[in-house]
């Protein structure tokens, strides 16, 4: 039987019909693929998450005392620094975040990222934003650049500290 144009017309829709039917199911599936991974990712964020979470809550108290020391009134600091050292402030300062940074180090090294890119991250981003804070809204204190070099300059030592003093030894733990 000789093949007609309206029996190829009808083919060819019908070849139409299936490919649309195909995407469609190729759609529905990409749909239950993304919807599977929301839920997961929900999964993940309510119930693994914060059992991960958890390993920061060190950082967390000592950024609470960082805030503390840095949002307090300039009425109740000493006059006179403690051991006289001139630019006393600058060591405290590094001291702080250089602690800050090596207690953020272990608790991003078990969520299996990098985490050395996100302990200096995280810490230089904080002390950016505590000094603008302390730059705008104290009245007795004010920021300066050099408090938050001496940050910097505690994040980037306590990253080479914690690589070549604290990394795969038995006392990591206590960080």
């Amino acid at each position: 039987m000789p093949a007609t144009p309206d029996y190829n017309f009808y083919v060819f829709r019908k070849k139409i019909r299936a490919r649309k039917k195909n995407k469609i199911l190729l759609l529905n599936v990409s749909l239950d693929n993304c919807v599977e991974k929301i839920g997961t990712l929900a999964i993940k964020l309510l119930f693994v998450m914060p059992k991960k979470l958890i390993n920061f809550w060190k950082p967390a108290l000592w950024l609470a005392l960082i805030c503390y020391g840095l949002f307090l009134p300039a009425q109740k600091l000493p006059v006179k620094s403690f051991l006289h050292f001139p630019h006393f402030d600058k060591i405290i300062h590094f001291s702080l975040f250089f602690i800050f940074c090596l207690l953020l180090v272990r608790p991003f090294k078990q969520l299996h990222c990098k985490y050395y890119l996100w302990a200096a991250i995280v810490s230089i981003s904080c002390s950016a934003l505590l000094e603008a804070i302390q730059h705008t809204f104290s009245a007795t204190r004010s920021s300066d650049f050099f408090d938050f070099l001496a940050n910097f300059s505690g994040v980037i030592v306590a990253l080479f500290f914690y690589r070549i003093f604290i990394s795969g030894k038995k006392w990591e733990k206590l960080f």
